[in-house]
């Protein structure tokens, strides 16, 4: 069996059980940032200089 078969295995028999239930935050909406809509090096390009209170040049430039 594949790994990722595996994980989908584990998660479904996980909800059959209702372990995700009643976790804190259900049916609430996440909090995300305009930056966690980003994938993979922009994402962390992004969070690096938002973390440092760096501005993006174009702003800087403003």
């Amino acid at each position: 069996m594949r790994f990722q078969q595996l994980v989908e295995n584990r998660i479904l028999e996980a909800i059959e059980e209702g372990v995700f239930e009643g976790l804190p935050g259900e049916g609430a909406p996440l909090a995300l940032r305009d930056a966690d809509r980003l994938a993979g090096d922009l994402w962390l390009a992004h969070h690096v200089l938002g973390n440092a209170g760096a501005l993006p040049e174009w702003l800087e430039l403003a």
